[in-house]
């Protein structure tokens, strides 16, 4: 009679240990899925294409007055429209903030991957002013957040 209670309470331990183990797995698991997931970079994430200039002021410096988009030093914006495509998935909570103050300027719910959403903003005062690059052409910097990417996307004008 002793070996049978022996095995039997041998048995129930090694079930609540096996009992134990899987609980403890799951919570592990759990907790790790439950991560948030480091986002990647708004450049690699997404593009932006069919950048347009709507509303702008060249300004050269005062020993070169008279100046036009080729040959500008500075350019002033007051408008700006493109459109920004999710390239490596689908894209939730995409905010496009604004120039003129840190709030959100659009938001979209999502973009789905390789569909595009259309930006268009424009201000009384001006976005920045902007000095010529070697490329010959304005850097302006697109600040984007969303779920799975954040940060910053240089376009040239």
């Amino acid at each position: 009679m002793k070996k049978g209670r022996i095995r039997k309470t041998r048995k129930k331990t090694l079930v609540v240990l096996t009992t134990i183990a899987v609980l403890v797995s799951i919570i592990i698991v759990g907790a790790y899925q439950s991560q948030p997931q480091p986002k990647k970079p708004a450049a690699e994430y997404f593009e932006i294409f069919e950048a347009t200039v709507n509303d702008a002021e060249f300004r050269d410096p005062p020993e070169d007055q008279g100046g036009s988009y080729q040959t500008s030093s500075i350019l002033i914006i007051y408008g700006i429209s493109f459109k920004l495509r999710a390239k490596l998935g689908d894209a939730h909570n995409v905010v496009i903030e604004s120039w003129t103050s840190r709030v959100p300027n659009r938001y979209y719910e999502i973009i789905l991957k390789g569909q595009y959403g259309y930006y268009d903003e424009s201000s009384p005062s001006p976005f920045g002013y902007f000095s010529r690059k070697e490329e010959g052409k304005f850097p302006f910097k697109v600040r984007i957040r969303s779920s799975e990417a954040e940060g910053t996307i240089t376009i040239y004008l």
